[in-house]
């Protein structure tokens, strides 16, 4: 049964940002310190969040442009390339190196504990996680 839904999900053309996080069918709980952060972090790795660029999908913002940058805000511009969060990134990016995890959106969205406990970290430090 798993090779078939691993079969589908290869092949499938929904869902393809979360494919790119997690390509392997199956897995655990994302674990996290607290209820609101492990919804965060699956909000993340599935792409449905409160950002900007999810807003506009659904009506709510007109452009889905981030108010620093303004290019789309989206999962990977927030956690990569926003601006506004470069001095917390760089906080992001040491303590992952640390752990041996490189900085790619799918190593940082990885179902790891080492990994959800820098990016939780660094979503309290942002404030992001309010708009997860």
């Amino acid at each position: 049964m798993q090779r078939v839904w691993q079969e589908y999900w290869d092949i499938n053309d929904t869902g393809r940002h979360f494919y790119r996080i997690q390509s392997q069918v199956g897995g655990g709980r994302v674990f996290g310190r607290s209820r609101k952060e492990e919804v965060a972090i699956t909000r993340l790795r599935l792409g449905h969040t409160g950002l900007n660029s999810t807003l506009k999908i659904i009506g709510k913002h007109p452009t889905g442009n981030c108010r620093s940058c303004n290019l789309q805000e989206t999962v990977e511009h927030v956690l990569m390339e926003c601006r506004e969060y470069e001095s917390e990134r760089g906080v992001l990016k040491a303590g992952l190196k640390k752990e041996n995890i490189g900085f790619t959106l799918r190593s940082v969205l990885q179902r790891t504990e080492e990994s959800n406990k820098h990016v939780q970290r660094y979503l309290r430090r942002t404030g992001l996680v309010e708009r997860m």
